[in-house]
């Protein structure tokens, strides 16, 4: 009688890899859209506040003056 078995091991290097890059893509594409992109859009934003706030004050200053 044969006693040996070959073992099953579920961790194998072929059935991590594809789960792995495919989490990998999901965090890269969160991390592009979902915070990245955010944050270009609230510099942006402040940005243009900022130019908003200096041509107000010139014109108060030119009204005033």
């Amino acid at each position: 009688m044969n006693l040996v078995k070959k073992e099953v091991n579920e961790n194998s290097f072929s059935r991590v890899v594809l789960p792995a890059i495919l989490i990998g893509l999901l965090v890269i594409a969160f991390v592009k859209f979902g915070i990245y992109d955010q944050l270009a859009a609230v510099n942006d934003a402040n940005q243009s506040l900022e130019n908003t706030k200096s041509k107000l004050e010139g014109m108060n200053d030119q009204l005033l003056a």
